[in-house]
């Protein structure tokens, strides 16, 4: 082979070796706009279940100040769990 059809060869490989980094960095750029996609969806959904959750908060808030159910004993009532005695035989 002649020094010119060497380097017409390489050029050419240099070229495909273009093309594929290209490609590459087109699907990368793809991956990550789509992951980013996907992560504001996922907080769009967070923030609406903490408005949920805030409001449904304020509402047994109220409800807890206006009945008097913040004393003492009511825990039961608002679905708390409270803290079983230990039996004997556990402490042995």
């Amino acid at each position: 082979m002649s020094p010119e059809e060497w380097v017409g060869l390489i050029a050419g490989l240099i070229a495909i070796a273009g093309a594929f980094v290209a490609a590459l960095r087109w699907t990368v750029h793809q991956f990550v706009l789509e992951l980013g996609n996907q992560m504001f969806a996922r907080m769009d959904k967070l923030e609406i279940e903490i408005g949920v959750l805030t409001a449904r908060q304020s509402e047994i808030y109220a409800t807890l100040m206006t009945t008097g159910g913040a004393k003492r004993g009511k825990a039961k009532d608002q679905g708390t769990k409270t803290r079983k005695p230990k039996s004997k035989r556990a402490s042995r």
